[in-house]
């Protein structure tokens, strides 16, 4: 037996179409909630990787700036130093001028001295050329020393100029 033409009532073919159509909107809504899934965990990997990108990019400039400061930081103590050592030398070199100078004024005397005939003749030769510089005027200051009457006293002599009363 053979069955040429099998028909289908209306209704069972129209709840066939319908089940048909059910699944593939099943189907079609499981898609769309996995390709759904699929691009929010997209985004939240995007996101991710952009936040670890700034972070890594704020602690490259966090630490290209502390190495900038660490290196101006360096160049000002360096500076510094540098400074420092230059004034001390030439403080020490000032100091040893001083030293050298003093020694050199002292030989002088010394040897004015020996050349007078000892220290009294050296003070009396002091005295003579103050009194030929003297203009016959009175000291304006005149300094003594602290030990006593017997101690020998020389003036200082102050050129002042004269306040002129003529107006």
């Amino acid at each position: 037996m053979q069955i040429n033409s099998l028909d289908f009532s209306p209704q069972y073919k129209d709840a066939i179409n319908q089940a048909s159509l059910a699944r593939t909107k099943t189907v079609a809504a499981q898609q769309d909630a996995e390709r759904a899934k699929v691009e929010a965990q997209t985004r939240v990997t995007q996101a991710r990787a952009e936040a670890d990108a700034q972070a890594a990019r704020a602690e490259g400039q966090a630490r290209a700036q502390l190495t900038q400061a660490q290196a101006e930081a360096n160049g000002n103590l360096a500076r510094a130093r540098a400074e420092a050592e230059g004034n001390l030398a030439k403080a020490k070199a000032d100091a040893e001028g001083l030293r050298l100078r003093g020694e050199g004024e002292a030989a002088a005397t010394r040897v004015q001295i020996e050349a007078a005939g000892g220290a009294e003749n050296y003070i009396r030769q002091i005295d003579a050329q103050a009194k030929l510089r003297w203009d016959g005027g009175v000291p304006q200051f005149v300094v003594g020393g602290a030990a006593g009457a017997n101690a020998p006293t020389m003036p200082i002599i102050l050129p002042m100029t004269p306040v002129s009363t003529a107006k």
